[in-house]
């Protein structure tokens, strides 16, 4: 909605209540503010579940491991983010202890 003002108050900033004052090459408007619902969708929920689950299986990683998995890594990303890249990007992703022999050596 747009504001008048006087020859006192020649203009105006800020918030007042729940709205907000805005100035323009219109000329100053209120507008309400408004915050967007937070919308928790089941694909965002299992994304951010997996996430956290990849999150957790680095954690759990040996040393050597780690090393690993920063020796495999592209130069562009350490092997942290690697290791998330690949856990988020498989499709089998949470049984990889199939994939380590007793001399803690990666096997395809």
């Amino acid at each position: 909605m747009p504001i008048k003002f006087g020859t006192i108050v020649t203009e105006a900033s800020g918030k007042i209540g729940g709205n907000y004052l805005v100035n323009h090459r219109c000329g100053a408007t209120m507008r309400r503010i408004t915050t967007k619902p937070k919308r928790r969708t089941a694909n965002q929920q299992s994304q951010r579940i997996n996430y956290s689950l990849a999150v957790q299986a680095w954690h759990a990683l040996s040393p050597d491991q780690v090393a690993y998995y920063n020796s495999i890594a592209p130069k562009s990303m350490n092997g942290y983010n690697y290791f998330l890249k690949l856990k988020l990007s498989s499709k089998d992703i949470w049984d990889d202890s199939q994939n380590w022999d007793d001399s803690k050596n990666w096997v395809d």
